[in-house]
């Protein structure tokens, strides 16, 4: 919480004012009581009163938000699935009418709420505390601003559109947040249908482990779930986008019941061998129970010390202007330890440049903290930076971090059955939290250019030959920062394959060199 004192203001509100002396008594004082409480005091303004000097004192307590195992979870799924009612109902425990009220807490804009639709990026938070309860719910105080305090372990939902429009903010999600695990939400009542396939095929080629919540299990009969089944079985069993060969593992597919074990399909689930089916109805509660169990036994996915401890790499998803504090941008933490008071370097810019930024305070799990690490999301408070500097993709770095510009990358890639690939092909690639246009500029494989355009599996132009096939890439509008073994999406209006960075050319230091302009 935040407290604001006001010094040499009387309990009428008649600023008198302190002396020099008295009022310096008057601040360390708070200072003092301020750390033994581990909180942070800091003077907002000193102005002149009646007979001295008045100030305002601001006191925040900042919790201790590294305890708190924080878990984070995409759901995805077609448009119409329930997945933004399933969140309602998880965060708040009450359940839907039936005609969606349970979604409107979840919702962030006004279109969202009159058409029903997802549309951005919702992110709530479900806590539970050591015993396994749900501390989101009115017994532990019912505020997510509270959930930090009275929890063991946090699940970060990340609730994103179903609709195809949507595709490049569902996209944008799955590569740039770096999901722990993604729900996949089928409504009964319409089965699996061409986006569900998209959101599988991006979800297994990123390598993100997956359950699918079967939604509106009341308005459907058992052999219908069945059928339903049946088709999850074979998207399971099918070749996995980007794979070696387009052969993919296939992974086991199971419902969930009350008398399943729940640690051992956790533990394959997140070992990326297993599918988890849970059905569920949000409006009579059925199968609630064993997906609230199962949520909290998921783990993180395994981030390595030295990750932990590398220098800062913090990747930007949005920002906006905040009245009285300035530019604050959200994103994540891919390496180090962020503090407040740190100096990072911003960029790269449209000049191929960096620029040093400073960061006044930090946000995480709706809580201000003073410290935040890999895998976490946060915001951070950048004050002085220019809003024109700022964008979706953009990085923090440490400045010991070696700074590159990026505008043209090799990769090997593997376009998705049945896509056509050409040169010259404008798409948007999603690589981390990078969303960007691009263009195809040469392919080759086995040292040999394949100048002709590509058809997979068959076709009448040329197949690209089964194992590596390496592509050059050129950013249309911007560098961006790359790094090589990045992993990526390319599309066009739906995903057209998978690719990972094999080498890239920095142009830091000669930002001329390249004429960065959309080509038709």
């Amino acid at each position: 919480g935040i407290a604001f004192y006001q010094l040499g203001v009387e309990d009428n509100g008649n600023p008198l004012g302190l002396s020099d002396t008295y009022l310096e008594k008057s601040i360390n004082t708070i200072k003092s009581v301020a750390a033994r409480l581990r909180c942070d005091a800091k003077i907002l303004r000193v102005a002149r009163g009646l007979r001295g000097k008045i100030a305002q004192v601001q006191v925040r307590n900042f919790r201790d938000v590294a305890r708190v195992k924080d878990v984070r979870v995409c759901v995805v799924g077609e448009e119409g699935s329930g997945k933004s009612t399933l969140v309602g109902v998880l965060t708040s425990g009450e359940l839907d009418d039936g005609k969606g009220l349970a979604r409107m807490n979840v919702f962030r804009h006004r279109h969202e709420i009159e058409d029903g639709r997802t549309s951005s990026a919702s992110v709530k938070l479900l806590g539970y505390d050591q015993k396994g309860r749900i501390t989101n719910y009115q017994e532990f105080g019912g505020e997510e601003s509270n959930l930090v305090e009275v929890s063991d372990k946090v699940i970060t939902l990340i609730d994103l559109g179903g609709h195809e429009r949507y595709l490049k903010t569902t996209l944008a999600n799955l590569t740039g947040r770096r999901p722990d695990h993604a729900g996949l939400v089928i409504g009964v009542d319409k089965g699996v249908e061409e986006m569900t396939k998209e959101h599988f095929g991006v979800i297994r080629a990123l390598q993100i482990p997956c359950f699918v919540i079967l939604s509106k299990t009341d308005l459907a009969k058992k052999n219908r779930i069945e059928g339903i089944l049946g088709e999850i079985k074979q998207l399971a069993e099918g070749p996995a986008m980007g794979s070696e060969g387009h052969k993919g593992e296939p992974l086991s597919v199971t419902i969930v019941t009350d008398k399943s074990d729940l640690a051992k399909i956790t533990k394959l689930s997140a070992d990326l061998k297993m599918i988890p089916v849970f059905p569920v109805s949000c409006v009579d509660g059925k199968g609630l129970a064993q997906l609230k169990k199962f949520l909290r036994h998921l783990p993180l996915r395994r981030i390595q010390r030295h990750v932990a401890e590398a220098p800062v790499e913090f990747a930007v998803s949005e920002y906006q202007k905040v009245d009285e504090v300035g530019i604050v941008v959200t994103g994540t933490v891919m390496h180090g330890t962020v503090r407040t008071g740190m100096e990072l370097m911003l960029g790269p810019l449209q000049n191929h440049d960096y620029k040093k930024v400073h960061i006044r305070s930090i946000h995480t799990k709706r809580t201000p903290t003073k410290t935040c690490s890999a895998g976490s999301m946060a915001s951070l408070a950048l004050p002085g930076v220019p809003e024109g500097h700022l964008r979706p993709g953009i990085m923090l770095l440490d400045p010991h971090v070696k700074r590159v510009a990026v505008v043209v990358f090799d990769a090997e890639i593997w376009p998705v059955s049945g896509s056509l690939v050409h040169e010259n092909m404008e798409i948007v690639i999603h690589m981390g939290p990078i969303r960007q246009a691009a263009r195809i500029v040469s392919f080759e494989s086995d040292g040999h250019t394949i100048p002709a355009a590509i058809k997979t599996p068959s076709g009448e132009t040329p197949q690209i030959p089964r194992g590596r096939t390496r592509a050059r890439f050129r950013f249309c509008f911007r560098p961006e920062y790359v790094k090589v073994n990045s992993r990526f999406v390319f599309r066009e209006r739906r995903t057209k394959g998978i690719g990972q960075v094999i080498s890239i050319e920095d142009d830091t230091k000669k930002p001329a060199k390249y004429k960065i302009t959309m080509q038709h």
